[in-house]
């Protein structure tokens, strides 16, 4: 029996108590708790995988990869036009992007993706990070705790580095089957976690700057967030060594995915399927619902004969919208966009952590059918969906 990790007393600003941060392999695992002097008597231990933050999404496609593989598509044909795989990140280059925080945060692993072309192994060599109060490319400073630039975390005492294949891979949309760039994860887990928006480290707009080290010649390159027709998915920015410019591909900015896991007391963001639909469409909700990042909004299965809407509320009447359609409305008329999909870039502003939105599909069909309202015209709503902001 091997010993796969320790921890005592975290302490910090994010209070005592033990934490500990690990990828474990399948099986059997025995945990040992020890009391504060030999102390005995009752303890709470919870296992889970906190995840507090999601940038945003790398898969686009679950199952269009090789072998059915979960794939995150690069849409090169028009009218996306998108040309690049990934981004540079390595001894030279380094990529940053931005979060806000909803509360207190108490950061315990920070796990990030990259590739490395032709790569069949696990690759990364080397794990540089750092946290900033604000744009590195502007007046932002390392916070404190932050890891330290400079320093490879694989080999700084006291982090924790995991590096796997994840089975995904990204693809060009003409390539689906291609197998060239497997995506790793590579997560850190730090010696003392980092409590964001405290007293002692006052909440606002963050920025993660990260870069790699890796085994095989290409990259290591870091791929966009990846969210199906849906160019533009943040605002993430690069250093080349000596200037800093914002992230591009197909005339949208990127964001890059990442997640920070730990513990929270506010409510993470969500897309929360209300029901309500009475109608042969349905609607498909994509991205991460965070200030900065994307929200796609897709409804399939359109009748050709029928106008399709998109409708964006700020309130949710939670009503029959015809009560002899069977149809609950759960989003108010505040927004109507003529279409089969709705994209929204969320502004990078903290006033908008917690709002909540409502969306909604709608089949219009004429002449009068059943479902009429009364004005000439049938409709059917597809279900309704909450967004919780973060």
């Amino acid at each position: 029996m091997s010993l796969d990790g320790c921890n005592d007393d975290t302490g910090g600003t994010c209070g005592f108590g033990s934490t500990l941060t690990l990828n474990l392999s399948a099986g059997t695992h025995f945990i040992r708790v020890g009391g504060y002097n030999q102390a005995v008597g009752l303890f709470d231990l919870v296992i889970s995988r906190p995840e507090i933050y999601d940038a945003g999404p790398v898969v686009s496609d679950p199952t269009a990869g090789s072998g059915g593989a979960p794939a995150s598509v690069l849409q090169g044909a028009a009218p996306y036009s998108m040309g690049t795989f990934g981004y540079t990140a390595n001894a030279t280059f380094s990529l940053a992007d931005d979060f806000v925080t909803n509360g207190v945060w108490c950061v315990g692993a920070i796990e990030l993706v990259a590739y490395q072309t032709t790569a069949a192994a696990p690759t990364i060599t080397g794990v540089f990070v750092e946290i900033y109060n604000g744009d590195p490319s502007t007046t932002g400073v390392p916070i404190p705790g932050s890891p330290g630039f400079a320093n490879n975390l694989i080999s700084t005492a006291g982090y924790t580095v995991n590096n796997t294949l994840t089975g995904v891979y990204r693809v060009l949309d003409t390539a689906l089957t291609d197998t060239s760039r497997q995506l790793q994860s590579v997560r850190i887990g730090l010696p003392t976690p980092l409590s964001l928006n405290s007293a002692a480290l006052p909440g606002g707009r963050y920025f993660l700057r990260y870069r790699f080290t890796g085994s095989v010649a290409s990259g290591p390159f870091v791929p966009p967030i990846t969210v199906k027709n849906s160019p533009p998915t943040g605002n993430a920015i690069q250093f080349n060594g000596t200037t800093w410019a914002p992230i591009l591909n197909g005339g949208g900015g990127q964001g890059l995915p990442f997640k920070l896991y730990g513990t929270s007391a506010a409510l993470p963001g969500a897309f929360v399927n209300l029901g309500g639909g009475c109608s042969t469409a349905t609607l498909e909700m994509r991205g991460a619902p965070h200030v900065g990042g994307v929200v796609h909004a897709e409804m399939v299965g359109t009748n050709p004969g029928a106008i399709p809407l998109m409708i964006v509320g700020f309130t949710n009447p939670n009503a029959p919208f015809a009560p002899f359609c069977g149809c609950v409305q759960h989003a108010t008329l505040d927004v109507i966009q003529v279409g089969t999909s709705y994209n929204w870039q969320i502004p990078t502003i903290a006033s908008g952590i917690g709002f909540e939105l409502y969306m909604q599909g709608d089949q219009v069909f004429g002449p009068t059918l059943a479902c009429d309202i009364g004005i000439g015209f049938r409709f059917e709503l597809t279900d309704g969906y909450r967004i919780r902001l973060y």
